[in-house]
């Protein structure tokens, strides 16, 4: 199965949990698999997604859209913009009422990319997954650039796994999804002075600078 119709059936599923160490298991095996041409991927790029039923019920319609967004970051960090326009015109599991949201969502998305490049075009490795935080996160690499990604499916605030060696008091710019605005430039920039959460059912991306 392509990677982002396995993504779009994991995440956007009726499941109260999501199995993210599944999820890290495939993403790293299949970066594995295609080392050489990962900046391509492009035979993961033209699959068919299916569309998942929208719920009936209001706390689980906003649950999918909520996955819904989780799903559009993380292929934006893994294939880039074109992925993320591909499957936001495919799958729309959310209230028609929530396009504006979305519009703005995918505009700060947008932005992260043409700002970040090494999203795009860094080396992919995941390095952590925890089925009990409900939280899987990844790197991406290009010569000193660095980027930190992290993903919480879960109902709670998680602290944000990042690799052993990385250093208090580091410069960092950082995007998180659940607070994106009609501007589209969300990214800040501080000195860390202590952990850096993310919030239940949100991603978080750390590039240190």
């Amino acid at each position: 199965m392509a990677w982002s119709s396995f993504m779009t059936s994991t995440i956007i599923s009726d499941s109260e949990t999501i199995d993210v160490q599944s999820i890290a298991e495939q993403l790293q095996s299949l970066v594995n698999e295609n080392s050489q041409a990962w900046l391509g991927a492009k035979a993961y790029k033209n699959s068919e997604v299916l569309t998942p039923a929208l719920s009936e019920n209001n706390a689980k319609r906003e649950r999918q859209y909520n996955r819904y967004k989780l799903l559009l970051f993380q292929l934006a960090t893994t294939y880039g913009k074109k992925e993320l326009h591909r499957i936001s015109q495919q799958v729309s599991p959310y209230d028609p009422k929530q396009a504006a949201d979305e519009a703005i969502y995918i505009a700060s998305l947008e932005h992260l990319l043409e700002t970040m490049p090494v999203l795009e075009n860094g080396g992919l490795e995941v390095y952590y997954a925890d089925n009990a935080e409900g939280v899987f996160a990844y790197s991406r690499q290009n010569g000193s650039a660095r980027a930190y990604i992290a993903l919480n499916f879960s109902f709670n605030t998680q602290e944000m796994p990042l690799p052993f060696g990385f250093m208090a008091s580091t410069k960092v710019a950082v995007w998180q999804s659940d607070s994106v605005s009609a501007s589209g430039n969300d990214i800040e920039r501080f000195v860390t002075q202590q952990a850096i959460s993310v919030q239940a059912f949100s991603g978080k991306v750390v590039i240190v600078e």
